[in-house]
């Protein structure tokens, strides 16, 4: 992607970083987000971006941020599922109420493409925030069914390698730390994938316009691996022993998680009884979010 003016809407995340990283020595990157702090770190590092202090759940005052952008990554949200288990209005405001109000200014803007950043907890949920995204998942869509001003692209991810409140990053510390590590279920499994082949994803599919109206966009060729395993790696990883201890599942927590449903593919995919890595698969994948926190 070259030459673009281009909004990223929860620029001072993980995603939204790298996004950042990715794009912005060829195109004209402006950020929106509520953080203060975190856009004030990201200023030192790109001087020359543009950065608007707002919140999503009211754009009524920013909505000259979206004039004259090419393309807008939204990839803000609320996203700790037990903490939303609480409030879930809270899930509603932000991931529901704040995606229309994106996709309205994109609209009144004539912003040409808009991608949205959904979650694998949005298939058959259980929870507020896997129901949010999945609501928004179907306004995306069907918003390209009612206007043909904007395209509305929806990414469904797994779990990020690295992102914002990773229980990686977690497990990291208290093995470090010689802690044990609570662990909600030992049969547990989940989908993972690197930041990196997210973004290029992405940047390989955003201005398509031959496919993905009216479907959701899902990384192809995933695969899992049980929540031990992963933590083995990253013992091995750290030369560190490790020790857990199985306190049972958080409210809105599943046992596996689901990529898809049914009527999408023809057949459920779990991250149990998917494609599974294998041990050096593993390593490789998670090698470099070690390094990085190891220290």
């Amino acid at each position: 992607m070259e030459n673009k003016r281009i909004l990223i809407i929860g620029g001072t995340g993980t995603l939204g970083k790298e996004l950042i990283r990715n794009l912005y020595r060829k195109n004209k990157i402006s950020v929106l987000s509520r953080d203060e702090h975190k856009q004030a770190l990201l200023k030192k590092e790109y001087p020359f971006i543009k950065f608007y202090l707002g919140d999503i759940r009211n754009l009524n005052n920013h909505d000259y941020a979206f004039h004259n952008i090419d393309v807008v990554f939204h990839v803000a949200a609320l996203k700790h599922v037990d903490i939303l288990e609480n409030d879930p209005l809270e899930s509603i405001k932000t991931n529901v109420l704040g995606s229309i109000n994106i996709a309205e200014a994109c609209i009144r803007n004539n912003v040409k493409y808009c991608m949205f950043s959904s979650t694998d907890k949005a298939v058959y949920p259980i929870n507020a925030y896997g129901m949010s995204k999945g609501l928004s998942e179907k306004i995306f869509l069907d918003y390209n069914k009612k206007q043909s001003k904007t395209l509305f692209k929806v990414y469904r991810w797994p779990n990020v390698i690295g992102s914002n409140g990773s229980a990686l990053l977690f497990f990291i510390v208290l093995i470090k730390s010689n802690k044990t590590i609570p662990i909600t279920d030992a049969r547990m499994s989940r989908f993972w994938l690197k930041t990196q082949d997210a973004i290029n994803f992405v940047l390989d599919t955003i201005e398509n316009n031959n496919f993905c109206k009216d479907k959701v966009l899902i990384y192809p060729h995933l695969k899992a691996a049980p929540l031990l395993e992963v933590i083995g790696a990253i013992s091995y990883l750290l030369k560190k022993d490790y020790k857990y201890n199985v306190i049972g599942l958080r409210a809105g927590e599943k046992l596996h998680e689901d990529m898809c449903f049914e009527n999408e593919t023809g057949r459920v995919i779990s991250s149990n009884n998917c494609d599974q890595y294998t041990k050096e698969e593993l390593l490789e994948l998670l090698k470099d979010l070690v390094l990085c926190n190891q220290s």
